[in-house]
């Protein structure tokens, strides 16, 4: 006799997850990527200026997505879907046998990859950012946004104010 179970794929999947191979600790790093590296990359780069590493700054990521732009709800969706990201590879990673020690060393891997690179990405557009608002008084995303004729004349306007 056929039974409809509706819990019946979740729990297979939840499964998975307590199964020997399957790495816990890199799917606690791989949901909690961006505030976790995010963190320590921000530590490493206060103890590097010979700071505290608890001393008030705004060096994290979201400051950078804000910095360059985004709006607060633009910069969390795009934290948590970098932390979607690294989870489904993790998974990948997971389905594709290879063994828990590879599986973390991966999600690190990724994590510190996407954390730093992210943060060098959006700091160099920041000081691009900063040289576009000094130089014709709008963000980049405004001036993005702008038709050529639109830049033209913000250019032509700024040759002027400069003789």
């Amino acid at each position: 006799m056929l039974t409809y179970d509706p819990g019946a794929s979740t729990r297979s999947w939840a499964n998975k997850l307590i199964e020997p191979d399957f790495s816990r600790i890199a799917f606690a790093l791989a949901v909690l990527a961006i505030p976790i590296f995010d963190t320590i990359r921000v530590m490493l780069g206060r103890i590097c200026r010979g700071e505290s590493p608890f001393s008030p700054d705004k060096t994290h990521l979201h400051h950078a997505f804000i910095d360059y732009g985004f709006h607060h709800l633009e910069t969390a969706l795009m934290e948590i879907l970098l932390n979607v990201i690294i989870v489904i590879i993790l998974l990948m990673l997971y389905y594709s046998h290879l063994t828990i020690q590879w599986q973390l060393i991966s999600v690190v891997g990724a994590n510190t990859a996407a954390t730093f690179g992210l943060y060098y990405m959006l700091g160099r557009r920041k000081r691009i950012s900063k040289k576009v608002r000094e130089r014709y008084g709008v963000s980049v995303i405004e001036f993005e946004k702008l038709t050529n004729e639109e830049r033209m004349a913000l250019y032509e306007k700024n040759k002027k104010n400069e003789q």
